[in-house]
């Protein structure tokens, strides 16, 4: 069987009464017995139970910063190998688009000197057939001259219309 055991009881005066050191007269001070007013009682407790949470919020803090950096510990080198990879894969694409750029670049470069070469190629063979042009109206007018009789020299266009029509003037 139990038996049950009282509460100790409070004195009806404890933490009502308080002893001050409070100066009365000129220089001299007096401990004075004095009874502590509700209000103040109350704000001690407050101030108590303010310091209370802020030691349980500190422990709570520290441990949650504990933690924490022990999270760290362990995440930090997969964070700065993704880096890692992430920059290493940044920098092949520049690369690429580098390369691509450049072989652009190389294209236009080959297809501009053939296009010029194309092109010096057409003005010289047009330049030769200008040149054969200008040689066979000389040859032409050599033999009309010396093939054509005096006579004819002067409606020389006459005798050429004439002598396509097989027809003998001379």
């Amino acid at each position: 069987m139990r038996t049950r055991v009282a509460p100790e009881r409070q004195s009806p005066i404890k933490h009502k009464i308080q002893l001050q050191l409070k100066r009365v007269g000129d220089k001299n001070s007096d401990v004075v017995l004095s009874q502590t007013s509700a209000s103040r009682r109350e704000a001690a407790a407050i101030r108590v139970q303010t310091r209370m949470r802020c030691v349980l919020a500190k422990r709570r803090a520290r441990q949650l910063m504990a933690h924490r950096q022990q999270l760290n510990r362990k995440v930090l080198p997969l964070q700065n190998r993704a880096r890692i990879v992430l920059a290493r894969n940044k920098v092949a694409e520049l690369r690429r688009i580098k390369l691509a750029r450049n072989a652009i670049r190389i294209q236009k470069i080959f297809r501009g000197h053939i296009g010029r070469k194309k092109v010096k190629t057409l003005q010289n063979e047009r330049a030769k057939e200008e040149y054969k042009a200008r040689c066979i109206v000389k040859i032409q007018g050599g033999i009309t001259d010396y093939l054509l009789p005096s006579c004819f020299q002067k409606n020389a266009h006459f005798y050429i219309l004439m002598n396509s029509f097989s027809t003998n003037f001379c």
